[in-house]
């Protein structure tokens, strides 16, 4: 209630996306304006929570941790106070917090509406309504209230972290669904309009690219839409040390065969064919080309008999202690771009190459036995240190003959460094919650965690020791001594693989597979327990899948 006793005089708008902001329409304040981080926290939490009644030990634990403050609840009350005091200057005849007994809340007479509600909401009224043109209205309106990562300037905060990851995850959601709908209804330019915001905000989820690349296609814009291929290849490679999918390969396949126009004579298809070998040197690819041209070479070599060789090159750039994690990967590139100039120009105009991770390449030697294929490994080692001494790395290669049998690169995801088995002894499904261990062959121990909060934190953790998949970004850490490892291409193996497959858990036993982590979530492939390769895209879908969910909640 106000101080002249009058309801709902003021009608307040907060947004959250992605940071706090009050604001009545004329004047407004936000975390620059409040100077005090324990200030928004306490403001940020009484506004999320803002229908009911917040406990003193409820906000007291929220707050702190760890028993970081000797008198919490005198602390909160101080905080109370400050808070008070702030907002009454700029609006003197409000009320905002509410003292109860052992407990605050956001003031009930004061109306209030966050973007964050209303974001859920309008994604709710998008998936009941039956007529398209309502669903994308509402999609479209969710999508325009998403800013940014949910609260961001607080997200190593334990309650917000998991909403973060689930507004976000419901954000891609919505985004890959809007984009779909445009694409149906034939709304090409607002689908890049809408894509390429959305890639602002998520600059690594193929998908998003995928749709991009789709809008352009649509609209006859090939150039701009290999233009873009090549550039989310590349943005890929350096920075999550993968490369694109196999839907945004087929895509880029597809719109490379409506290039050739169609021609009659033979002759003149003839001689670009022959214009297309004068090229001297191996045959550099990306890696769907180099897909199709093994299977190829897999059917021949069951019918002639043929040796062809594998040889999967790793280089280990030096590392110096004075070098950030982005220093690191300008040198991993710089080595990728000059080892690949020497591979070509050490390779004969048969062989075929390409780039595997952000520090490998892929070569087929054919026709050439082992001793042969060893040697010229040698070759390129030996070239490489005779032309390029700027970058200086470790080369590590190895051989593995090809058979009519060997169709696919990957097998038990177990054998993957960024593969962790996560033993669960307690589950509920429907509060989402569970408890129990990680382990992983590139970890020496067991690490057990309490909680789902507590999971999330602890195998961030475990993959950035680890060192793979390289995050998009570093996330704050409060574990003193926690080493941080950007990217690292040869973990040391702590276990057997055997070893780890004997591990279970009470109640449920998962393979977390992790390719990448986008915006300091998780994209990659879950086994067990009925999934074979199920994909994920965010922690609180991977969460939703080993509970046996896979829709999002508003709270």
């Amino acid at each position: 209630m106000t101080a002249s006793g009058k309801k709902n005089e003021y009608a307040i708008r907060a947004t959250m996306f992605p940071a706090l902001t009050l604001s009545d329409g004329i004047h407004m304040v936000n975390e620059g304006d409040i100077r005090s981080d324990m200030v928004v926290k306490l403001l940020s939490y009484l506004l999320y929570n803002h229908g009911r009644n917040c406990t003193v030990q409820e906000l007291t634990s929220a707050l702190w941790q760890d028993n970081e403050s000797a008198n919490p609840v005198g602390a909160l009350k101080n905080l109370a106070y400050r808070l008070r005091t702030i907002l009454k200057k700029i609006w003197p005849e409000v009320d905002f917090v509410i003292t109860g007994r052992g407990s605050y809340r956001w003031n009930p007479e004061l109306s209030v509406t966050l973007d964050c509600e209303e974001f859920i909401t309008s994604i709710r009224k998008g998936e009941r309504a039956d007529d398209p043109a309502v669903k994308t209205r509402c999609y479209a309106r969710a999508f325009e209230l998403y800013r940014g990562r949910f609260l961001h300037s607080l997200e190593s905060e334990p309650w917000v972290m998991p909403k973060a990851a689930l507004y976000e995850s419901a954000y891609l959601t919505l985004s890959r669904e809007l984009l779909d709908l445009l694409e149906q209804t034939g709304h090409f330019e607002e689908m890049e309009k809408t894509a390429l915001t959305a890639l602002e905000i998520e600059p690594f989820d193929e998908h998003l690219h995928t749709s991009l690349i789709r809008s352009y296609i649509a609209q006859n814009r090939k150039e701009e839409a290999e233009s873009h291929y090549r550039a989310t290849e590349k943005l890929l490679y350096d920075n999550l040390g993968i490369g694109p999918s196999e839907e945004m390969r087929s895509l880029f396949s597809a719109v490379m065969e409506q290039e050739h126009r169609q021609e009659m004579d033979l002759e003149v298809i003839q001689q670009e064919l022959h214009e297309a070998q004068l090229v001297k040197g191996a045959y550099l690819c990306e890696y769907g080309v180099f897909k199709k041209v093994y299977e190829l070479e897999s059917r021949r070599l069951a019918r002639m008999g043929m040796t062809i060789y594998l040889s999967l090159l790793t280089l280990h750039p030096e590392k110096r202690a004075e070098d950030s994690g982005q220093r690191e990967r300008e040198l991993m590139e710089k080595a990728m771009e000059q080892m690949g100039s020497v591979v070509i120009s050490s390779l004969r105009a048969g062989d075929i190459l390409t780039r595997y991770s952000a520090n490998q390449y892929l070569i087929m030697l054919p026709g050439c036995p082992y001793e042969n294929a060893k040697e010229v490994m040698e070759r390129i080692r030996r070239n490489y240190d005779k032309v390029h001494r700027r970058v200086r790395v470790r080369i590590q290669y190895s051989l593995k003959e090809m058979d009519s049998r060997d169709v696919a690169f990957h097998g038990d995801p177990l054998h993957l460094v960024s593969t962790l088995r996560v033993l669960v002894d307690r589950l509920d499904p429907e509060t989402k919650e569970m408890s129990g261990s990680i382990v992983g062959i590139a970890l020496a121990d067991k690490y057990p965690f309490g909680g789902t909060g507590e999971f999330i934190q602890l195998t961030d953790r475990l993959l950035n020791r680890i060192g793979r998949p390289q995050p998009a970004r570093l996330s704050r850490s409060f574990v003193k001594d926690e080493k941080y490892v950007s990217y690292n291409p040869a973990p040391e193996i702590m276990r057997d693989v055997e070893e780890v497959s004997l591990e279970r858990g009470r109640e449920a036993t998962y393979d977390v597979e992790f390719r990448s982590r986008a915006h300091s979530t998780w994209q990659g492939l879950l086994h067990g327990e009925g999934y074979q390769g199920e994909p994920f895209s965010s922690e609180l879908e991977l969460v939703s899948l080993m509970c046996g969910k896979r829709n999002y909640q508003g709270e």
